[in-house]
């Protein structure tokens, strides 16, 4: 196995790293290799996306919810010119 050592990471880099090894309870060489191996699309564990702890309070519409939406706004969106006199 190789060994891999990184120079000048910028502050915000190394502490960023730091928060996600403790967020995983992970070292920080095992939280690198994770990301890595993800980043680069192999076997690693996937990041821990901050919006999974908010995905039970949102959902996502169809197409065809969306462009139903879309018509029920329409006349919204539509200026009157008397409005702004």
């Amino acid at each position: 196995m190789k060994s891999l050592t990184l120079h000048k990471l910028p502050a915000p880099l190394a502490e960023r790293l730091e928060r996600e090894a403790r967020g995983r309870g992970k070292s920080l060489n095992k939280t690198a290799q994770e990301l890595l191996q993800f980043a680069l699309g192999m076997d690693g564990e996937k990041p821990k996306d901050p919006m999974d702890d908010y995905r039970d309070l949102f959902g996502k519409w169809t197409q065809e919810q969306y462009d139903e939406f879309t018509r029920n706004i329409a006349d919204m969106r539509q200026i009157d010119p008397e409005d702004w006199e």
